[in-house]
Parts: structure tokens; sequence; C-alpha cells
């Protein structure tokens, strides 16, 4: 693989990096600008509004208090009072509230204002009816203290406030130079970025895009990717595509050596695949038929032999841990029912035990021994309780009058029962549930009887 001095992110990142600082730049500048204007903002809306509003308001109350000496009536008295309480109290509060905003030094000449207006006029108008040119000289005192006092916060503010804007000019015009250099610089850089990109970057990967789709079709006449520019990643990526094609065309001669090949390792797959599906449906065949031997074609339960040999295997070796227990069942009445029913109606009887059957031993033996008579075989359990349960069941499901057509008939089953406790002989096994079913139809039908009833 070809070896290039130069590489695409570390030029990249001599691109990025001085652009991010040209931001942070800007952005810095941008802040102090901010910053100052709105300082300036405030002395010329809020702060000096303030001391303005409160000059407006104290003329305004001079008007009136001219107004009241020269016509000195209840009119022109009220007026006054008015202005004082509704305007000028209002307009002195608010400036004292915000009289830390104009340094200590005047602080302490607004408060002195606010109480003057506040203390000063008020007790002077409260006497002016009564002692009225005692009251005027001293008001006239007052109101040009107050003048005095608030004409001297203003001037020095203003005077300090102009000394900070001609401290801040020379840094203003800094960082305007520097925020119009900054996106000068950074406009460039992102200018020549996008021509790299677009020449270094997104040229030679176009180049190569378009020889990737040359896959589809014939790939091994190709000529190899030619990269004449100086950076390794691009340099790499080329080289690479080049390797692929020359593995892709080493591939493509194998295959071609090897269709023949193939192309018999199939023909013999579908044949073997042809064989086994024949084979696997001969074996289907035959576990059909098998099956259909085993179960008995009414009620699809296990037929007599298929199921004396299930049970007799397993109580011949069943483990010392796992016991299970015989049902005998018999359905009652049944000759009445083919009787008065007809056999169609008897075939469906059966197949309603059988359903019942299904129901109550869920996973057990079940099988039907021929005419009415049919049988189960249940594991893992062996308590008389338990027996006697599941049998009493049975004979519930069992109890009802069977409809069909428009005639009913009472049926009903027998059951006797026997478990393999102490036992390994499938003979001796079914001898005692059959005693057990003996027992059930003699005493009454239509109920359940354990062989261990019958040994008490």
């Amino acid at each position: 693989m070809r070896m290039y001095s130069k590489s695409f992110v570390k030029r990249i990142n001599m691109i990025i990096i001085p652009m991010i600082m040209f931001i942070v730049c800007f952005c810095g500048s941008l802040a102090y600008t901010i910053k100052s204007y709105n300082n300036i903002y405030s002395f010329y809306t809020q702060k000096n509004y303030r001391l303005t509003n409160l000059v407006v308001k104290l003329n305004e109350f001079a008007k009136y208090y001219d107004d009241y000496t020269v016509l000195h009536s209840d009119g022109s008295y009220s007026k006054l009072i008015e202005c004082y309480e509704g305007s000028l109290k209002d307009t002195v509060t608010e400036l004292y509230y915000n009289r830390l905003d104009y340094g200590k030094v005047n602080a302490n000449e607004i408060e002195k204002v606010n109480d003057t207006i506040t203390k000063d006029f008020s007790s002077i108008l409260s006497t002016i009816t009564v002692d009225f040119d005692n009251s005027h000289r001293m008001m006239l005192l007052t109101l040009a203290d107050v003048y005095n006092r608030v004409n001297g916060v203003e001037s020095t503010y203003i005077e300090e406030n102009n000394e900070k804007f001609i401290e801040q000019k020379s840094g203003l015009y800094l960082c305007e130079t520097i925020m119009i250099g900054s996106f000068i610089a950074f406009v460039g850089f992102a200018c020549y970025l996008f021509i790299f990109l677009k020449t270094k970057v997104v040229k030679p990967i176009e180049d190569i895009s378009g020889w990737a789709k040359l896959f589809k079709d014939n790939y091994t006449e190709m000529a190899n990717i030619q990269y004449d520019g100086k950076y390794t990643e691009i340099a790499n990526l080329a080289d690479s595509f080049n390797i692929v094609k020359l593995k892709l065309i080493q591939a493509n001669t194998l295959k071609k050596e090897n269709e023949t090949v193939l192309r018999k390792l199939k023909d013999e797959e579908e044949y073997k695949k042809k064989f086994v599906k024949q084979l696997y449906d001969e074996k289907r065949e035959k576990e059909s038929i098998s099956l259909e031997a085993k179960r008995d074609g009414l009620t699809g339960l296990y037929n007599r032999r298929s199921f004396d040999s299930l049970v007799d295997d397993f109580v011949g070796n069943k483990p010392a841990s796992m016991e299970g227990a015989l049902f005998l069942i018999d359905m009652d009445n049944f000759k009445n029912v083919n009787d008065t029913l007809g056999h169609l109606a008897g075939d469906e009887a059966l197949k309603t035990l059988a359903g019942a059957m299904r129901v109550v031993f869920p996973g057990g033996y079940l099988g039907r021994y021929g005419g009415d008579e049919f049988i189960a075989f249940i594991t893992g359990v062996s308590s008389d309780e338990e027996l006697a349960e599941l049998g009493n069941s049975l004979c519930k499901k069992m109890d009802k009058d069977f409809v069909y057509g428009d005639i009913s008939v009472k049926i009903s089953v027998s059951i006797g029962v026997s478990n393999t406790v102490g036992l390994d002989d499938y003979a001796e096994l079914y001898m005692r549930a059959d005693k057990a079913l003996y027992y059930s139809k003699e005493h009454g039908r239509n109920q359940c009887t354990l062989s261990s009833q019958l040994n008490e």
C-alpha cells in the first residue's frame, strides 16, 4: 500500500480549530458590546428618567404653588395638595427605592430629598392656610434646596456615566473590530473548508462510488482506482478498493472453475431431496396405518389391544415413586339408547362419553374396550380422595338427559377404580377394578366405587 505524508484529519483540524476560535472571539466581543450598550440604555432610560421625572413633577408642583400664592383660594389649594399627594410623593418614593443605583454619595442626597419632600413639604402644606407668610417663605427655601440637590445628583450622575462611557468607547470599538474581523475570517475559512471538502474529499468519494456501482456488471474488466491526491485516508480507501477488486477477480475465477461441480452437486442434492421425501411419505403412511390400527374407529381412543399393551408395560416397569390408577367405565342403560333412539344416536352417546373422559383425564391413557365399555389409566395419582373425586366428576358430567332429535333418554355411567399401589401385575389390577365396577352396577349404577373400599 502506498504511503502519504499528509493526513486529511489533521488538515480538517487545522481549519476547524481556528473557526472555533473565531466564533469564541465573536461571541465574547458580542457579549461585551451588548453589556456596554445595555448599561448605556439603562442610564438614558430608567435611571436618568427617574431624575428627570422628579424635576418635571417638582415643576408641576411649583406651578400649582405659584397659582395658589396668586389666587390664595380653596380651589387652588386642593389642586396643590392633589399634585403633591398623587404625583410628587410617588415620584420621589420610586427614586428613593432605587437610590443605590446612583452611587453612595448620590444615594445620600436622594435620601435627603425624600425626607424633605415627604416630611418638610407635608408640614409646610399643613400650616400654609393658617400662617401663609411664614409658610410661604419656608416653602420657597425648601423648594430651592430640593432643586439644588436634585440638579446636583443629576449633574454628578451624568458626569460619572459620561466618564464611564468615554472609558468604554475604546473597548467597544475594539470589540466591534474583533467581531467584524472574526466574522470575515470565519466566512473565509468556511469558504475554504467548503472548497477543500468539495475538491479533496467529495470528488474522490464520488469516483469511488461510481467505481463501486460497476460491481453489478462485469467488475473483472474495471481498471484500478487512481488517486493523485496527497491525503492518507483517501489514498488508503482507494487502495482498499483495488485490493477488493483483486479478491473479487480471484473469487470469480474460482467460481467459474467450480461451476460445473456445483451444478452436479445441486443435481445430486435435488435427487437426495426427492429420495428423502419419498421415504418420509412412506414412513408417514405406515405411521398413519399403524395409528389407525391402535385407535378405535368411532371415538378415536385406544383400542383394547393397544391400551392393554401400554398399561401392562407401565405396571410391569413402573418406578418405585410413580403410581397409577385404572378406571373401568360402563355406560348405564346403553341398550335403551340404541332401542329408543337408534344406533346412530348410540354412537353419538359413546362419543359424548369419550369427550367427557378427555376432559376429566387429561394426559391419561384412554381406551374403548368395545360396546359401551371404556377404560382409563392415569399416573401420578394414588390417594383414594383424588381418585374418588375424578370418578365422581365423570359421573356428574354423564348424569344427564341425552337428546337426539325430539326424544331424550336418561344416561349415566358406572365406574370401578383400582390403584397400582403394591401391584406389579396388570391382570390383578384389572380384576380389582372390575370387582369395583360390578359393585357400582349392583348398588344402583351412576356411581364410582374404589377397590380399596371393598377390601375394608
